[in-house]
C-alpha cells in the first residue's frame, strides 16, 4: 500500500552520543510498500508449444533454437534459411535442418475473488489466502522466465513477463480487501462474477491455466464444465484450492458455536466426486491448507483426505507482508 509521511525529524548520532546531526524534512513523502512473497514448492508446468518466447521447455513441434535436432525433406512453407545445401546436393532433393524448440510457459492466472465464495475475518480468511497464493504462483512463473496474464473479478493485466509484470499485479491486488468487496465499496470498478467465463476466449490451446479460489462446492460445480472443456482443448489446467477441512477446523477452534456457510467435512465427498470428474479430463489439483507455511501446506494431490494434521496458527496464513 501507499503511506504518506509528513514533517519528518531525524536525529543521527555516534555510538557514544557525542556528536548529533538533526535533519528536518517539511515536505510530504509517499512511500509505497511492496508485498513480500514466500516461496512455494515448484509447480512443474509444460511448455506452451505455440509460444514464440524462448524458455526451458522442449516441446514436440520443432523450431529454431541453438540445439540441432535432425534433418528431413523440405516441406512447403519451410524457411530457405534452414535448407541444408550439402545434404540436398547429395540426395538430389531439398533437405532442411530441424532444431529443438525450447519455449517458455504462457500462463494465465485466474483469481476468483467473488466475496460470496469466500469466508473468514481479519487476516484469517480464504479471500486473502487466495490472493497470496496468486501472487506466489505469479512470482514463481515470472522467475522461471514464463509469461503471465492475470485475470480477476475487477479486470485483467495482459500477458507480459519480468518483474514489472509482478509489480503491476501486486499493486492491483493490495488495493482490495474482502470487506470492501462484500459491502460493495469497490463499485468504482466493474465487478465480474465469473472472471474465467468473461475472458475464456483469451485462453488458447497449449497454454497453462492456474484457477485459484476457495474449495466451495457450488462455486466448483459452476466452474467444472468450463474447466473440463479447456482441458479437452489441450490447456494445462491447474486448479488451486484452499482446503475446506482446514478452513472448517480452524474456525471451529476459534468459536465452537460457529455455524455459517463453511464447507464442513460432510461436503468433502461431493467435492471429491467433482474433482475426480475433472481429473478424468486431465485437470491437476493443488490444495493449500490454512495455517503454517506455504512450503509445507501447498500440495498437489488427487482428493481431499479426511485425515487432517492439526494446523498451527502461530502466525496468520499470509504470504503478503508489508
Amino acid at each position: 500500500g501507499c503511506y504518506n509521511l509528513n514533517q519528518i525529524y531525524i536525529v543521527i548520532s555516534d555510538a557514544f552520543n557525542i556528536f548529533q546531526f538533526r535533519i528536518y524534512f517539511s515536505e510530504s513523502f509517499e512511500i509505497e510498500v511492496r508485498p513480500k512473497i514466500e516461496d512455494l514448492p515448484e509447480v512443474k508446468t509444460r511448455g506452451s508449444e505455440y509460444s514464440e518466447m524462448y524458455g526451458s521447455h522442449e516441446v514436440q513441434n520443432r523450431g529454431l533454437s541453438v540445439n540441432f535436432s535432425n534433418i528431413r525433406p523440405y516441406s512447403f512453407g519451410d524457411s530457405i534459411r534452414h535448407i541444408a545445401w550439402r545434404p540436398s546436393a547429395k540426395f538430389g532433393s531439398l533437405i532442411v535442418k530441424e532444431f529443438e524448440k525450447m519455449v517458455n510457459t504462457e500462463s494465465f492466472v485466474v483469481l476468483n475473488l467473488n466475496p460470496s465464495h469466500h469466508i473468514g475475518y481479519d487476516l484469517l480468511n480464504t479471500w486473502e489466502t487466495a490472493k497470496d497464493i496468486a501472487l506466489s504462483l505469479t512470482s514463481q512463473m515470472l522467475n522461471q522466465g514464463n509469461s503471465v496474464e492475470f485475470m480477476y473479478n475487477y479486470g485483467l493485466i495482459e500477458k507480459s513477463s519480468g518483474r514489472d509484470q509482478f509489480y503491476n499485479i501486486s499493486k492491483l491486488l493490495v488495493e482490495h480487501n474482502m470487506y470492501d468487496a462484500a459491502m460493495g465499496a469497490h463499485k468504482k470498478r466493474i465487478h465480474i462474477d465469473d472472471p474465467l467465463g468473461q475472458w475464456r476466449h483469451r485462453i488458447h490451446s497449449g497454454t497453462t491455466l492456474f484457477y485459484i479460489g476457495a474449495a466451495n462446492y457450488p462455486y466448483l460445480r459452476d466452474a467444472a464444465a468450463l474447466l473440463k472443456l479447456l482441458s479437452r482443448e489441450k490447456v494445462e489446467v491447474i486448479l488451486t484450492l484452499i482446503n475446506p477441512l482446514t478452513v472448517w477446523s480452524e474456525f471451529r477452534n476459534i468459536d465452537a458455536t460457529l455455524d455459517s456457510n463453511l464447507e464442513k467435512p460432510d461436503t468433502v465427498s461431493k467435492i471429491n466426486q467433482l474433482l475426480a470428474e475433472l481429473q478424468e479430463t486431465g485437470v491437476r489439483v493443488i490444495f493449500a491448507d490454512m495455517g503454517g507455511e506455504l512450503m509445507q501446506n501447498f500440495i498437489e494431490k488427487s482428493l481431499i483426505s479426511r485425515t487432517l494434521k492439526k494446523a498451527t496458527l502461530k502466525k496468520p496464513f499470509a504470504t503478503v507482508k508489508t
